[in-house]
């Protein structure tokens, strides 16, 4: 017989929705990003310090590797910034946590033994919905642009994504 904490727990996660998440951290000091147990030593040249939420696994084509995107929080605390419009808050774009060499703003494991194992764990991860700031597509012909202030070419837009759990960068 199922005891009523098991129950309880079993209708929490299958009638109510809650989840778990796992939650990364990343120390430019010590350069070492840590996501459950699992620990690589990581290099960045400049990733800002604050709160991210960390995209789903991805295959990056143009890299030719997995890579996980990064969601850094807005300093009003009102939510969050997409990855692939230029945040106001930090003036960069783009960042992510992927294997290699360090590359500009993101967090990059260079040894792939450890950077196998960090993915591994984080595609063990179950993605859910999330609602970022940003934009769904700009651009007339050849020139594309993301902006997440909107211009005469696009506007702010909420966009959702896929995430798997949260990343604090510290200095």
């Amino acid at each position: 017989m199922l005891s009523c904490t098991v129950i309880c727990v079993i209708f929490s996660i299958v009638i109510l929705g809650i989840r778990s998440e796992i939650s990364c951290t990343f120390s430019r000091s010590t350069k070492k990003v840590k996501c459950g147990s699992q620990e690589c030593s990581a290099n960045t040249d400049d990733t800002p310090v604050g709160e991210y939420k960390l995209g789903a696994v991805e295959w990056n084509s143009g890299k030719e590797r997995n890579w996980v995107n990064l969601y850094p929080k807005k300093k009003s605390g009102s939510g969050y910034w997409d990855y692939y419009c230029e945040n106001p808050d930090s003036g960069r774009s783009k960042i992510a946590l992927h294997p290699g060499s360090v590359s500009q703003g993101c967090i990059s494991v260079p040894d792939s033994q450890c950077w196998g194992k960090l993915e591994t764990l984080l595609k063990q991860q179950t993605p859910y919905s999330f609602s970022v700031t940003g934009v769904e597509h700009s651009g007339l012909g050849y020139l594309t642009t993301f902006s997440c202030n909107g211009n005469w070419l696009n506007s702010q837009k909420i966009k959702t994504v896929s995430v798997i759990g949260s990343l604090q960068v510290t200095s």
